[in-house]
């Protein structure tokens, strides 16, 4: 009787051993799971930057007279030699807001390239924002006054944790906020 309970007793000790272990497994899975969604959001983030940045900077080069033509808080167009090939390409961004998410999405159009198309630089953003500010530092709606633009987006990333082992859901906030001030302008 007593080999029995001996027995019964590391059963049980294993098994605590066992569940403790795969607990610790998952809970360490939805961490790393969790920090690469978060990693590869602000990745996301930091490639739309650098497309508006770069965008921005080129604004006005290779341009006689006003570079801007649209000059909206979620819709800017502007003229530049994006490429540099002596041509002033016209650049657009504007956004589309999706009813069943909630969310917007940005979109690029440059008269030359991707066969005259819209490209979708991304999804999910709360915010899109364009401020435009003159030489004084004012905000202004004035195209040709435009001398910088601050740009404002937040996108809503989904949080990663597993359904499965959680109930804890939600979306995680990637804000980037910066402002351009094109040499060409």
């Amino acid at each position: 009787m007593t080999i029995f309970l001996d027995l019964l007793g590391s059963w049980v000790i294993r098994a605590s051993l066992i569940t403790v272990m795969l607990t610790l497994t998952v809970n360490l899975n939805n961490a790393l799971y969790q920090s690469n969604q978060q990693a590869n959001a602000k990745i996301l983030a930091v490639a739309v930057d650098s497309i508006i940045y770069s965008d921005l900077n080129m604004a006005g080069y290779n341009v006689s007279g006003t570079t801007f033509s649209a000059a909206a808080d979620t819709n800017m167009q502007f003229s530049g030699d994006v490429n540099g090939g002596g041509t002033p390409e016209t650049i657009r961004y504007w956004t589309s807001y999706d009813n069943s998410t909630g969310l917007r999405k940005l979109y690029r159009y440059v008269n030359n390239e991707n066969s005259g198309k819209d490209l979708l630089l991304g999804s999910n953003f709360s915010t899109v924002s364009f401020t435009y500010y003159d030489n004084a530092g004012n905000q202004t709606a004035t195209l040709a006054n435009i001398v910088a633009v601050r740009v404002r987006l937040v996108s809503q990333a989904a949080d990663a944790v597993s359904k499965a082992y959680s109930s804890v859901t939600g979306t995680i906030a990637i804000t980037t906020d910066f402002q351009v001030h094109p040499a060409n302008l």
